[in-house]
């Protein structure tokens, strides 16, 4: 019963919202239609008949399927003085919205819509809405970004009406209505450019962009119907006589000719890669739903494979990890069908196996397949496609292998809840960190591609904080030798402060992931840590070369052990407690095992090194254990070596500076502080290499083990501070370190950067 009324409640939000979205472009349209009465003239009583002849009025001139949804709405409402005072209630904030001008300024109605969803389907769906900044800074940089292999050149209109842009999850239609504002933009400044410059036809423009420019698709109508009122808001004294925004099914549909079936939405697509693809719609009989601003009716979508000049989307980033909230809005058999059809289009497009990644990584390779040869991609994804090992075939396969990934725009604003500035994100109500990517589809060889990293520490405010990082990072992609990882410098980007910093890396430098220029937000740490790695700085070598063994993940422990309180022959470390402070594990907690066959499992996995799987860089104190006895750790990677001395100096250096450095840039940037080290990472892992050393200097090692294997660790902010001045444990080991290694370096300004760096302090810069 709870069930139903909750679900009751949220249909009539939905509905209240669908009413809110057609009166606020009836106002705006009584402004410049001769006929249409403003909401100001609405009476007291009998508002639903009111409303129905002005939209009448309206839907005979243009716009019938906003205000013929939006009228079966108001009709479904009883004709009662309830039902006035809600309309009365909704016309009067309309008219409040309107006379103060926030509307088209701030990008109110998404802001309304998204509220509203994710109090209602958006936690099934996983979809957050872009904020305004985002939005504009992605917009911009794909269109005002030169384009070498395409003739972006937007002077005429003509050319305009050629081009192409889709955003496959549009949702409110934040993207596409920042594409329509950057857009424009070029076309003002490409026509003034022109040697012989046509007219300024803003009218015509707005027509070409809704009937031939810009498609939308999405699961839900009411995204669909906002996306198109969004669009229309634009220009509210232009006409146009068709849009391109679709409407397509989701989950078990049934449709003439075809029978009942699993339908994913856009992900459809991939099902008939190489063919002109017919989209079916829900609730239709044979084609989708359009909303059209002439009629609704049926109609095929029609988009053959590498036809799309630009591909620009927030995706949905539901995952498969526990919880799984992938298509989470359906019953559980449903659920499951959904998710075989899903792993059947991830066949079928050549990218099986990234499931784990999420519903992110099919939409990304679903760009990719509608995008043309020199067309680019625009996503906001969620930051694990650095270097998530889920995300390797997207990465490796997809963007190596086909684009000069143009921009990555990373996040290091760790937020502020007084001033309201949400943490590591791009989409709003989500502490995921995301990043920004742009890519073109070339042929040219890698060695000629490069990678503008725009990092920024502080997230801009408004569109024209975010129209300057565009401009200055544009000019600063064009500086080819800008090339910071390579002994180049880099340029600061600056608002009202320093707000950041970009420069270009060679495309060849991200072969083995995109995390490293981006780890942290200053630069001079990233380019240390590239060092470290890739110009022999000191001597590595990958964890898997030197291991006799590496264990089992947390999920495989805890289903053939359960912690207990009292002790049995299976000693553990279960979780991360916080009195892990020191490199020698002291206490020990207890399993018991839940099957037969779990003792074999438990001699299998043990081991004495045990390395951190889960790594938060803001509280964690050490990231690597040494345990005198060989045990199981649920957020540890065990690792087992014949030579203890060898177990005890890794341990010794992967609580080293260098050591921290090298495992937050082998493992998942999830956001802000949060890090995950997989199984493939972790044998990849480069520590140092024991061999190099002599047997004086390996006992010099053990030795400084054995004095500070009980000397508690701070949380690493504090440890980099304690080392700026001098003190502290970690700076005994790095010290030692230094000295056997020969090392020239002196680390006192990175100790006070890395004391500094948001990803560690959790401090705004």
């Amino acid at each position: 019963m709870k069930r139903k009324t909750k679900i009751e409640e949220d249909l009539l939000k939905i509905g209240l919202f669908i009413l809110l979205d057609g009166l606020v472009l009836h106002e705006v349209l009584s402004a410049t239609q001769r006929g249409i009465n403003s909401l100001r003239l609405a009476p007291s009583s009998g508002m639903i008949d009111f409303l129905k002849l002005e939209w009448e009025k309206i839907m005979k001139i243009n716009y019938e399927p906003v205000f013929e949804l939006a009228n079966s709405v108001c009709q479904s409402f009883p004709t009662s003085p309830e039902t006035d005072r809600i309309l009365k209630r909704l016309i009067e904030t309309v008219l409040d919205v309107l006379s103060s001008g926030v509307l088209l300024k701030h990008d109110l109605m998404g802001r309304i819509y998204h509220k509203l969803l994710l109090k209602t389907t958006g936690k099934y769906y996983a979809t957050y809405y872009t904020s305004i900044p985002a939005a504009w800074i992605l917009s911009n940089l794909v269109i005002k970004t030169p384009n070498p292999d395409l003739d972006w050149d937007f002077d005429k209109l003509e050319n305009i009406k050629k081009f192409r842009v889709l955003d496959p999850a549009c949702g409110s239609g934040t993207l596409i209505s920042g594409i329509y504002m950057a857009l424009k933009d070029k076309y003002i400044l490409d026509r003034y450019k022109s040697n012989d410059p046509e007219a300024l036809d803003l009218g015509a423009y707005h027509k070409i962009m809704l009937e031939n420019v810009l498609s939308g698709w999405d699961i839900l109508d009411f995204a669909g119907h906002l996306s198109l009122t969004s669009l229309a808001l634009h220009n509210p004294k232009a006409t146009f006589n068709h849009s391109n925004i679709y409407t397509l099914p989701v989950g078990p549909v049934e449709l003439r000719h075809k029978g009942k079936g699993i339908y994913l939405g856009s992900l459809d697509y991939l099902e008939h890669l190489g063919k002109q693809r017919t989209f079916m719609a829900k609730d239709f009989v044979t084609h989708p739903k359009k909303k059209e601003m002439g009629v609704e009716r049926e109609k095929p979508i029609e988009i053959p494979e590498n036809s799309i000049d630009l591909v620009i989307m927030n995706p949905p980033f539901s995952r498969s990890a526990q919880p799984n909230i992938k298509f989470g809005y359906e019953e559980k058999k449903i659920m499951n069908l959904m998710n075989k059809r899903l792993r059947e289009l991830g066949i079928i497009s050549g990218y099986s196996g990234i499931g784990q990644a999420g519903l992110d990584a099919y939409f990304a390779i679903l760009a990719n397949k509608l995008s043309k040869p020199g067309g680019r991609i625009a996503l906001v994804l969620k930051r694990s496609i650095l270097s998530g090992v889920c995300w390797t075939k997207v990465r490796k396969e997809m963007l190596l292998g086909e684009y000069e990934i143009e921009y990555i725009v990373s996040n290091y604003d760790p937020g502020d809840k007084d001033l309201g500035i949400e943490p590591w994100n791009w989409s709003e109500n989500t502490n995921l960190g995301e990043v920004l990517i742009i890519a073109r589809k070339t042929n040219n060889p890698i060695e000629r591609r490069y990678t503008t990293f725009i990092n920024l520490w502080n997230k801009p405010k408004n569109e024209i904080e975010s129209l300057k990082i565009v401009s200055d990072s544009i000019k600063a992609r064009q500086k080819q030798g800008l090339r910071f990882l390579e002994g180049e410098g880099y340029e600061v980007l600056n608002l009202n402060k320093q707000a950041g910093i970009v420069y270009n890396v060679s495309q060849k430098h991200l072969e083995n992931g995109f995390l490293m220029p981006c780890l942290f937000a200053y630069p001079d740490l990233n380019k240390w840590v590239f060092d470290l790695i890739n110009n022999n700085l000191v001597p590595l070598v990958s964890l898997e070369k030197i291991v006799d063994k590496v264990g089992m993940d947390i999920k495989q422990i805890e289903q053939n052990f359960k912690l207990v309180s009292h002790q049995t022959l299976f000693p553990i470390l279960w979780g991360h407690p916080g009195s892990l402070n020191t490199i020698y594990l002291k206490n020990y907690q207890y399993a018991s095992p839940k099957k037969k066959g779990s003792d074999i499992i438990y001699d299998r996995g043990k081991g004495n090194l045990l390395i951190a799987e889960r790594i938060w860089a803001s509280t964690s104190n050490i990231l690597i254990l040494f345990s005198h006895k060989p045990i199981l750790a649920t957020e540890f990677w065990e690792v087992s070596m014949k030579n203890k001395d060898d177990v005890k100096i890794l341990g010794l250096w992967g609580n080293s500076t260098f050591g921290f450095l090298l495992l937050l840039a082998s493992s998942t940037s999830h956001r802000g502080d949060r890090f995950t080290l997989k199984k493939e990472q972790l044998l990849r892992f480069p520590v140092i290499d024991t061999s190099f050393f002599s047997k004086k200097n390996k006992q010099t090692l053990v030795d400084l083990f054995d004095r500070v294997k009980n000397i508690p660790f701070e949380p690493f902010p504090r440890e980099f501070k304690l080392a700026s001045i001098g003190k502290g444990v970690r700076k005994q080991i790095d010290s030692e370190f230094i000295r056997i290694l020969n090392l020239k370096i002196d680390l006192k300004p990175y100790y006070e950067l890395l004391s500094k760096e948001p990803v560690i302090s959790l401090e705004r810069l």
